[in-house]
């Protein structure tokens, strides 16, 4: 297998357990993968990748979900001034 950065054949396939978090505070989870997908690894720049089960598509936790906008600090509040 060819890494897809480097084109390296030195890469490396390993189980996981991966979660997808459905926005940034980490309070929406979706359930571990199942099955749990392979990640292939690149042993020479540190690549990966992994592919999503189908089974797990199908349960439509990727689906889109609504954005908030984030509002910055402004410089002024964060110094004090």
């Amino acid at each position: 297998m060819l890494c897809k950065q480097c084109n390296s054949e030195n890469c490396g396939v390993f189980p996981a357990d991966v979660r997808i978090y459905l926005n940034g505070a980490r309070t929406v989870s979706a359930p571990p993968m199942s099955p749990a997908p392979n990640v292939v690894i690149c042993m020479q720049c540190g690549w990966s990748e992994f592919l999503t089960p189908t089974p797990w598509l199908a349960a439509r936790w990727l689906r889109p979900i609504e954005t908030h906008a984030y509002l910055a600090p402004s410089p002024s509040s964060v110094s004090g001034d």
